[in-house]
């Protein structure tokens, strides 16, 4: 993939992000107040991080709970809002 991206699907992005952080769901509470500041293992956290990937030729982005780029690993945790 292009290592450039469309700014304004880089500004959606990071628009819903901090929708999404603004409404938390307990689970999500919990995770995070394990993972953050490193408390898990050491391994830095992100929350609501924006994965962003081609297909077909054209570049979208899912966003993941959590993300976790030294384990390349996604968490998401399911509650009333998804």
């Amino acid at each position: 993939m292009d290592r450039t991206r469309n700014i304004a699907l880089v500004k959606a992005a990071k628009k819903r992000c901090r929708e999404l952080r603004q409404r938390e769901t307990n689970a999500e509470k919990i995770f995070w107040d394990v993972v953050r500041n490193r408390g898990w293992r050491g391994y830095k956290f992100y929350r609501q991080y924006p994965l962003f990937y081609e297909y077909s030729g054209n570049e979208s982005f899912f966003i993941a709970d959590f993300y976790c780029h030294e384990m390349k690993l996604a968490v998401e945790l399911d509650g009333r809002i998804h």
